[in-house]
């Protein structure tokens, strides 16, 4: 079982504040004597805070499990519905909830502690199938082609072997098992990268370092040192948008924001830069949901 850290801090004379985080994705029951039982999802490192009074300290019963039957419907603790399995509540003192559809369908919760988040998703319900609706058209091409590996635009069945050999003709890649699919990923892109950055930037000047990552929720990323990170999954997109996201952060060399000047370095080297915005958006979605990539990403 992977760690599950409880730090306790004294707030007042009356309470105790117990924070709760884990490292891996953990669905967590707690039952206060005072309070009804209640059931969250947490994701990695986020936490979530439990005030006790000095009666319930030592009769606070607290329970990990790292899965849970999908018909489940979890507590809340705000109200008398119930909250489908799949959603993940994240209790923070902010003053409004906010409500995030993920590609996958399954929903994220920020809400204050005494939130009525059942009510909250039965309002929302139209919106919450409008997103899922578009979600599914932004993934049709991935659809039953789960299992297989998108890399350069295509999708190709993985094979077992001895070494990494990609083969357009049967639409096959050849691989050792373990993390060598993602060290010949990254290879392969960071060659790439350095070869389109000669393009885009001084050829007699400076050249920035590149790092390849696994980033959840962008493309790449500027650093301010001039340091370019570029996602590994940039290695699945078609060559034309995988040159739109080195042309992107190239572009951020010399404009750290996103203002009219930096579109306009943007659009000078690609004008089609709208269009790519919107097709990059569906291949997330793809990739989302493809269990190959989920699993390269889940072995870091």
């Amino acid at each position: 079982m992977d760690t599950i850290v409880l730090c306790v801090g004294w707030g007042t004379p009356e309470s105790t504040l117990v924070e709760i985080r884990t490292t891996t994705p953990l669905i967590l029951a707690v039952q206060v004597p005072i309070d009804e039982a209640r059931i969250s999802r947490l994701e990695p490192w986020e936490s979530v805070n439990i005030r006790l009074s000095p009666s319930d300290i030592g009769a606070c019963r607290i329970a990990g499990f790292f899965s849970l039957p999908s018909d489940y419907w979890y507590m809340d603790r705000g109200g008398t519905g119930r909250v489908p399995a799949g959603t993940t509540v994240v209790r923070k003192a902010v003053r409004s909830a906010r409500l995030q559809v993920r590609p996958d369908g399954t929903l994220r919760v920020v809400a204050p502690p005494s939130f009525d988040v059942a009510g909250f998703l039965q309002r929302n319900t139209a919106w919450i199938e409008e997103r899922r609706e578009e979600f599914d058209r932004l993934a049709a091409e991935g659809c039953g082609r789960e299992e297989m590996l998108l890399l350069h635009g295509r999708f190709y069945h993985l094979i077992p072997g001895t070494r990494f050999v990609v083969d357009d003709t049967r639409g096959t890649i050849t691989c050792p098992p373990g993390t060598a699919l993602r060290r010949s990923l990254t290879r392969m892109l960071r060659e790439e990268v350095a070869d389109h950055l000669k393009t885009c930037t001084d050829p007699a000047g400076w050249r920035p370092k590149i790092a390849v990552k696994l980033q959840r929720t962008r493309w790449g990323s500027c650093s301010t040192l001039g340091n370019i990170n570029i996602n590994l999954r940039v290695i699945a997109l078609p060559g034309s948008l995988r040159e739109y996201v080195v042309v992107h952060e190239a572009a951020h060399l010399l404009e750290p924001n996103h203002s009219k000047r930096f579109w306009h370095l943007v659009g000078g080297r690609y004008p089609g830069y709208r269009e790519a915005e919107a097709e990059l958006r569906r291949y997330w979605v793809i990739l989302e949901r493809n269990r190959v990539w989920g699993s390269i990403r889940d072995a870091t």
